[in-house]
């Protein structure tokens, strides 16, 4: 989810590692809102099933994700900073299918391929050196969630009349103030790039790939619905 409908693109150049994965991802971000059921969603388009669809196959790489920055922490590794269970959004999700499908929906809403090969690059990441790329991932989707999910959240409340218990994924009990969560997130990101030897190019890359997987999701379930 883009946080582009949040954040102005600012053609001045990078300041930090946060910046840095901005400005290489500008062009994702608008391709984000433009194409898919994100794009549905934003034009008012977007229907409780595919919803559904949605919410359901962007599970499987919150998963992957907050495995992997668990075992980060556990093992006292660089990324730990970035393991903040006030983000985490597996649960959340759980919840709301839950809530708007029912207990039923683990073996009704099919898993798609575009999500199993968008949580399968997130598990690759996290093994791959220092299990840097991990950081591009959670910048994509924690950063998303906080800036520009708070827009979908009112879209959805009012487009699809979903109730506020159905909302969960965008809300932060932990935070009371997402954009100050947002700031405190991206003042984290900015801290890996004073860690010795970490490949700040693979967090660029993999920040890169997940918007890639993220649009090629989005576009699955717009194609399935």
């Amino acid at each position: 989810m883009s946080d582009t409908i949040a954040e102005d693109a600012s053609p001045s150049a990078p300041r930090g590692l946060a910046d840095r994965l901005k400005h290489a991802t500008q062009r994702l971000h608008r391709r984000a809102e433009r194409t898919g059921f994100i794009h549905d969603l934003l034009t008012h388009r977007g229907t409780l099933a595919g919803y559904l669809l949605f919410l359901r196959n962007l599970l499987p790489a919150y998963e992957a994700l907050e495995a992997g920055l668990e075992a980060q922490a556990a093992a006292g590794r660089p990324l730990a900073p970035l393991a903040q269970p006030g983000l985490y959004r597996g649960a959340a999700l759980r919840a709301d299918l839950d809530h708007l499908a029912g207990p039923g929906w683990p073996t009704q809403i099919p898993v798609l391929e575009a999500a199993e090969a968008y949580a399968g690059r997130v598990r690759l990441a996290g093994t791959q050196g220092a299990g840097a790329g991990l950081a591009g991932h959670a910048y994509v989707r924690y950063l998303g969630d906080l800036n520009g999910g708070q827009i979908l959240a009112r879209l959805l409340a009012r487009d699809l009349a979903l109730p506020e218990p159905g909302l969960t994924f965008y809300a932060f009990p932990a935070f009371p103030d997402p954009h100050a969560a947002a700031a405190d997130f991206r003042t984290a990101i900015d801290g890996l790039a004073a860690v010795p030897g970490l490949d700040l190019a693979a967090i660029e890359a993999e920040a890169m790939a997940s918007f890639e997987a993220s649009i090629a999701l989005s576009e699955a379930v717009a194609g399935c619905v």
